[in-house]
């Protein structure tokens, strides 16, 4: 199946990096423009939704198979991983540093049992504190990606019932255990956002003609109802919308969609670090909303810069190597 550049991803990736930041510099006023800004957690959603469509798309497209799990694997290690370690690391120095930027932490508050679990990505399992508040989804899509692996065989199976079957039990499997969190209040695991990413397959199945409309508005709808009881309809609605839109693939003619979409991974984990620390210097703003939206706007920036640094000196390079050791195997 050919390759081929999928602008409505791209603009969806930067609209949820962008909410999520600010969710994350709202100053909780009692304005409406504040009030809107509380829901941008629901960006994270937008980018699980995301995942679940592409990662298949793109073993697809690389002719994944079941004997090629371990080149997938460290191809997405490199993709992901290098980025992330670095700015953990920067945010270790931050902590030893902590008047540098702002950092109410101190470098002896770090246990070597946080470090291990914040860079195996099992904080949220072990019950400890991530570094950055954004690193637990990086470990909820790396539970994704092994999951995958032996998903995706039957996702493209020649009966479309054993396509099928799998997604109806994973995101079943996603309304017990969202329940069973919200009682017991266990850390999160894939199978708390299973039905999200259950969304982004199964419009997959459908974009590769796989299943037909109705099987795609069974499971849409199945996962709908399995996320908004278990977990939140908000989020359950988000990523329906999410779903939809990567349906329709509107035509996107912005030169500036594709520029900003390849920063988006960097922006999301460098937002609280530098546009955080640039919010925080600003705190002698007024309390008004407009002068607290000019707040947020100003550390924006600050993140965007940040981010366009970080993706050509840390992110790019990654990238570069992944590729290098795919084109060494396949030769």
């Amino acid at each position: 199946m050919d390759k081929r550049y999928l602008a409505n991803l791209d603009f969806l990736r930067v609209i949820a990096a962008y909410f999520v930041m600010l969710f994350h510099f709202n100053w909780e006023g009692d304005d409406p423009l504040s009030r809107l800004f509380a829901y941008g957690y629901m960006g994270v959603s937008v980018f699980f939704c995301i995942s679940g469509f592409i990662t298949p798309l793109a073993m697809r497209w690389s002719g994944y198979c079941l004997r090629d799990w371990r080149s997938f694997l460290v191809s997405r290690f490199f993709r992901l991983y290098p980025a992330f370690a670095v700015i953990a690391l920067f945010e270790i120095f931050l902590y030893a540093n902590g008047s540098l930027m702002g950092y109410g932490y101190k470098f002896d508050q770090i246990t070597f049992y946080q470090f291990m679990t914040n860079f195996t990505w099992t904080a949220e399992l072990c019950e400890q504190k991530w570094f950055l508040p954004v690193f637990w989804t990086l470990a909820i899509e790396a539970q994704f990606t092994l999951l995958i692996l032996f998903v995706y065989p039957l996702l493209n199976h020649r009966y479309e019932a054993i396509r099928v079957l799998p997604l109806v039990l994973l995101i079943a499997l996603n309304y017990y255990v969202g329940r069973v969190n919200t009682i017991f209040g266990e850390g999160d695991t894939i199978f708390h956002y299973m039905a999200v990413f259950g969304m982004g397959m199964s419009v997959y199945l459908y974009f590769i003609k796989r299943i037909r409309v109705v099987t795609l508005v069974f499971l849409l709808a199945f996962a709908y109802f399995s996320y908004a009881k278990s977990i939140s309809s908000y989020q359950a609605l988000t990523s329906l919308c999410t779903a939809c839109l990567m349906l329709i693939r509107p035509q996107l003619d912005f030169k500036i969609v594709p520029y900003l979409g390849k920063f988006a991974y960097s922006f999301f984990l460098v937002h609280i670090t530098f546009g955080g620390a640039a919010s925080f210097h600003m705190r002698f703003f007024p309390d008004e909303w407009y002068f607290q939206f000019l707040r947020v706007l100003i550390a924006g920036v600050v993140s965007f810069f940040a981010a366009w640094v970080f993706y050509y000196k840390v992110e790019l390079p990654s990238h570069e190597y992944a590729r290098k050791l795919k084109h060494k195997k396949r030769s």
